[in-house]
């Protein structure tokens, strides 16, 4: 009977495919998985924009050495935020990338 049911399961599944001919392997995850890392990955990019408009400030000297240093604190601990929430998101894909020939994605961390 268990068969029954992912059998079932199985045909109510909308599967996107996004392989080419020469794909020889293949990793299904839930779509609201995918999402989740998209806007992990969305998030981020907005942090480096933000760093490197404040980066960019400080080097045109456009703000004073105190509104640096605060921004310095805010941005620090933004990037940090987001450095977990990546690390997060990795360690989600490297379960299944462990198990194929490609195996996991190792991050540098301090």
């Amino acid at each position: 009977m268990h068969n029954l049911n992912n059998t079932a399961h199985a045909s109510q599944v909308k599967t996107i495919n996004m392989t080419t001919a020469d794909d020889d392997e293949v990793i299904l995850m839930p779509s609201i998985m995918l999402s989740d890392i998209a806007c992990d990955i969305s998030g981020a990019i907005t942090v480096l924009n933000d760093v490197g408009a404040l980066l960019s400030l400080i080097y045109k000297q456009g703000i004073t050495p105190s509104q640096a240093a605060s921004m310095a604190r805010l941005t620090h601990d933004a990037a940090d935020t987001w450095a977990n929430l990546l690390c997060s998101s990795l360690n989600t894909l490297n379960e299944p990338l462990a198990q194929s020939d490609f195996g996991e994605v190792v991050a540098y961390d301090d």
